[in-house]
């Protein structure tokens, strides 16, 4: 680095910065027209050969616009499959018999909320409690039988039961 000034004057002293940006825009530019000089030799898909040099702006809009509506037809395309399938599926759906209807009870008592456990080993205690109820449920021959029968015949239980 050279000093403007002499050494006797100690004024202050630019530091020069490695110019990075501008070595990376010249090696685009160079990427650049390699690639353009590959595409005049080699023929594009429509059996025609792109020109290199200078590209009107008309031109540049209709490639632009071309790549657009290619890209946007894919999407109409993906969408297309996805409107398909889903119609599939709720003519599925609509094929299955109808479930039985459990009859809703909007009766003035409301249930009681559960206490909200704080604690890790409270929430542990409460998930094991509530393991073996199902497990006890499940095995239960009634249910076994005809699960819905019962649990609606549980539901009336229990509701009459409040009720009294």
């Amino acid at each position: 680095v050279e000093h403007p000034l002499p050494d006797s004057t100690m004024g202050k002293v630019k530091t020069q910065r490695a110019r990075r940006h501008l070595k990376a825009v010249a090696l685009a530019k160079e990427e650049a027209a390699d690639d353009a000089a590959d595409a005049v030799e080699q023929p594009e898909s429509d059996g025609q050969v792109e020109e290199a040099g200078p590209v009107d702006k008309k031109t540049k809009r209709a490639k632009r616009h071309q790549a657009w509506l290619e890209k946007l037809e894919a999407s109409h395309v993906a969408i297309a499959a996805e409107k398909k399938k889903h119609e599939k599926r709720v003519e599925a759906k609509k094929s299955l018999p109808p479930m039985p209807v459990i009859p809703v009870f909007t009766g003035e008592k409301k249930p009681l909320a559960a206490k909200r456990v704080h604690s890790r080993k409270g929430r542990n205690h409460t998930l094991m409690a509530e393991a073996l109820q199902l497990q006890s449920v499940l095995s239960h021959p009634a249910y076994q039988k005809d699960p819905l029968g019962t649990l609606h015949e549980h539901i009336m239980n229990t509701h009459h039961a409040d009720d009294a």
